[in-house]
């Protein structure tokens, strides 16, 4: 009887392990193929993510040319040779934010701020922006940059100087004349345009223009650089054109020559508002 009972138990000890075994087996097996499908799951999630985020813009839209022309305009159309500004986001392999010269910084909010008011920055009149008012247009324009409140002169022309008063806290504009036979423009064309994750990305073709006139304009040259008196650059240069009273547009057609001409990708980062601001810019390789 005892020897019976012993065997029972054997018997029911041995099922008891087998099906322990079993399950084990099962589970692991069970654990794996669940772990399987959420990676997989999980890396289809991925791809899908990445490519419902990335989106072909419009290059001629506002968003577009809003975000480029107030980073740029400031610095393309300075009638001033040897100067520093001229080409400033073209002058590097790659500037960021954070490294942005501080004249450019408050020339630029300044010129917005005058731009929404419907000023006109050719205004002999007295001009004035508070630094209050600098404040968040600036931060629309490059996020939480570090800058300092101070006098600037960037240009004789248009409103290229502003004289701060460290008491009141105003910018007071000084118009002056802006004489002189020869300009030194860079005109631009969007190449592309890409809504990503929470980044746009705005790429320029950008060519030199350098233009000598008696009383008119009438001969001008086109390169992909300028030397220290922003003059093209005999080495880069593209074409030089007698310009017989015709607008530059109408002399060179930037879409026949893009091939030939630099490119820089400008990258804008949506901040905590849904407020896309001035990232990096850097040269295609």
């Amino acid at each position: 009887m005892k020897k019976n009972s012993f065997i029972i138990v054997v018997v029911i000890l041995i099922i008891v392990i087998l099906g322990l075994c079993a399950f084990i087996i099962y589970d692991k097996d069970l654990f794996n193929i669940r772990e399987k499908n959420i990676t997989e799951n999980n890396k289809k999630q991925s791809v899908e993510k990445v490519e419902e985020k990335e989106e072909i813009l419009d290059v001629n839209s506002k968003q577009v040319n809003t975000l480029i022309n107030q980073i740029i305009d400031s610095t393309n159309n300075i009638y001033i040779s040897g100067s520093k500004y001229f080409g400033y986001y073209f002058q590097k392999e790659e500037l960021d934010s954070k490294n942005i010269d501080n004249g450019i910084i408050l020339y630029t909010g300044l010129k917005k701020v005058l731009n929404d008011k419907n000023i006109d920055t050719s205004s002999q009149g007295n001009i004035s922006v508070s630094k209050d008012e600098l404040i968040p247009v600036i931060k629309s324009i490059f996020g939480d940059v570090q800058y300092e409140n101070k006098s600037i002169s960037i240009t004789p022309c248009d409103l290229g100087k502003f004289v701060y008063d460290n008491n009141t806290g105003i910018y007071t504009a000084e118009s002056q004349g802006c004489g002189g036979v020869s300009t030194s423009v860079i005109k631009h064309k969007v190449v592309d345009a890409i809504k990503k994750d929470n980044k746009i990305e705005i790429t320029l073709a950008i060519v030199y223009v350098d233009c000598f006139s008696n009383g008119t304009v009438d001969y001008c040259k086109f390169g992909n650089g300028v030397d220290e008196n922003q003059k093209v650059k005999e080495d880069e240069m593209i074409m030089d054109m007698n310009m017989d009273g015709k607008t530059l547009d109408e002399i060179f057609d930037i879409n026949a020559y893009i091939d030939k001409l630099n490119k820089y990708k400008f990258t804008f980062t949506k901040d905590s508002n849904d407020n896309y601001v001035f990232t990096k810019v850097e040269k295609n390789k």
